[in-house]
């Protein structure tokens, strides 16, 4: 008899953890799904991620690039490294009269 409870028992939770996970499929999904909408009405009303960063780096090339274009090497590639793309607007900054 405790055998069958046992089996039973087993059964049961073997049930739940399959509903359980196909609830967290379905909700995963569902979550998911509405992340993916939100990122693409994003894209819509903003722009690609590509084309807001090209808008700031015209924005901003003119007060940040020059501190970029004076730095060392070194600083370049360790204080600087993210602002890598000033290498791109080099050619339109200023030239300095020293």
């Amino acid at each position: 008899m405790q055998q069958i409870v046992n089996i039973i028992r087993g059964l049961i939770g073997l049930i739940g953890i399959v509903l359980l996970g196909y609830a967290a499929v379905g909700v995963g999904g569902m979550a998911w799904s509405s992340f993916q909408a939100h990122l693409a009405n994003n894209e819509r009303i903003f722009g690609s991620p590509e084309e807001r960063n090209r808008a700031s780096y015209e924005r901003n090339f003119a007060s940040l690039c020059p501190e970029y274009a004076e730095a060392s090497t070194w600083d370049r590639w360790t204080r600087l490294s993210g602002w890598a793309w000033c290498e791109d607007y080099l050619d339109r900054l200023p030239q300095s009269k020293d």
